[in-house]
């Protein structure tokens, strides 16, 4: 009977323990974004441990809700452990912000992207009708360098900017109300990845 109250008082004491630890200090915490989904990935540092991990998503930054969970004691006494999650169904085109609650009480900091669906045009132009600042998004998953060139109705081309980002600023404060054809181009290729109008206002 002794050696039960013993096991039973260690085990309470290696509870406390993890509890405390749970208070730890995450090494990495990033997100990436493609195909629609968005990959979480973190690491807990050597020497913390901590109860469980609860992932939570936001679309306003203030109310959180939870879309999974990793069960069982996280992390490691000896050695730095890393987790990855991912969110096979991001709210489109909102800023999808996370967060990480490990153990009871430790919250991670939190990270946003935004989820731009691209449709069946390979494009997105936001705002749209454009006033006086937008931005055209397009795929570019290996950030190679694209052109957007922005033509006349005649045919006139009246700009061209070259980004290997996956999308163009557009600034046409000087330019009158009107519509606009476009092109995106690849650099290095010279095939089009998406065209289209766009709507100034």
């Amino acid at each position: 009977m002794v050696q039960l109250k013993n096991t039973i008082l260690l085990f309470q004491v290696l509870l406390v323990s993890l509890s405390v630890q749970g208070q730890q200090f995450l090494s990495h915490f990033s997100l990436a974004e493609g195909n629609g989904k968005v990959v979480l990935n973190w690491t807990i540092e050597a020497g913390q441990t901590c109860l469980g991990i609860d992932i939570f998503r936001s679309t306003d930054g203030q109310t959180f809700s939870s879309i999974g969970s990793i069960g069982g004691i996280c992390g490691d006494l000896t050695k730095a452990v890393s987790y990855s999650f991912v969110d096979d169904a991001p709210v489109t085109n909102q800023t999808n912000s996370y967060k990480l609650l490990l153990g009871l009480d430790q919250e991670s900091k939190v990270l946003s992207v935004e989820i731009i669906d691209l449709g069946s045009a390979g494009f997105q132009i936001r705002p749209h009708p454009v006033h006086q600042d937008g931005v055209v998004y397009f795929q570019n998953d290996f950030l190679d360098k694209h052109v957007l060139s922005i033509y006349q109705l005649n045919g006139h081309l009246l700009s061209e900017q070259e980004t290997s980002d996956d999308h163009f600023i557009l600034d046409l404060n000087i330019w009158p109300a009107g519509l606009y054809p476009f092109r995106i181009t690849d650099s290095q290729t010279g095939k089009v990845k998406a065209k289209g109008k766009l709507v100034h206002q």
